[in-house]
């Protein structure tokens, strides 16, 4: 048995002897997080100050997606260019919001029966286009619509 702050002081230093680096437990520069289960111990390097999961989404709803989860999604679908890539049930429109900054040549659409969704996925993006100050040309767009 040990306790966090020995498994800190363990870690921190040998940061310090290998990298050279100073260690701070508060106002870093990086974060190393330390977890500890029954037989492993996982040691995680936090690649940003601040969390992701709200990067694009200000108006969330009960289907609303995690920004980081469409991102990985748009990655793994290999998106090509001229591609149109369609959200049937977009929700706050997590999968446009995210595609549009991944990639500019492909045309990303989100609509929803929802109104409410409807109306989220709009706000979303003219938020994003607002603190983001992007082009009003970026390939995205949302709708409300049924089958």
């Amino acid at each position: 048995k040990f306790k966090s702050t020995e498994a800190a002081t363990a870690v921190g230093g040998r940061i310090h002897d290998v990298f050279h680096w100073g260690v701070k437990m508060k106002d870093y520069d990086m974060e190393v997080v330390i977890n500890c289960d029954v037989d492993q111990v996982y040691l995680t390097i936090a690649l940003n100050n601040s969390s992701l999961f709200n990067r694009t989404v200000t108006h969330y709803g009960p289907t609303t997606l995690k920004p980081t989860i469409c991102a990985a999604m748009i990655r793994l679908a290999k998106v090509k260019v001229g591609e149109v890539v369609l959200d049937p049930m977009c929700g706050g429109g997590s999968i446009p919001l995210e595609g549009c900054q991944m990639d500019s040549h492909a045309f990303y659409l989100g609509g929803d029966t929802h109104e409410l969704a409807a109306e989220r996925t709009m706000k979303n993006l003219r938020d994003l286009k607002t603190r983001m100050e992007l082009e009003t040309e970026r390939k995205v767009d949302g709708l409300r619509w049924d089958a």
